[in-house]
């Protein structure tokens, strides 16, 4: 699964400008777990992904 892995490419996505790209990597990130496993992303991605919703500023 490799969250880590997945939360480093989100932030540095996010740090060039591409939030759009960091996004479609959490939600492929959670697709596959979610609908196999039933389970949800752990506390470190889905922090990531919280900060990249946030506005910047």
């Amino acid at each position: 699964m490799h969250e880590h892995l997945r939360r480093d490419l989100m932030l540095a996505l996010n740090r060039a400008g591409r939030r759009g790209e960091a996004l479609a990597v959490y939600r492929q990130g959670r697709q596959v777990p979610a609908e196999e496993l039933g389970i949800e992303p752990g506390p470190d991605l889905r922090q990531a992904h919280e900060a990249i919703l946030r506005p910047a500023g």
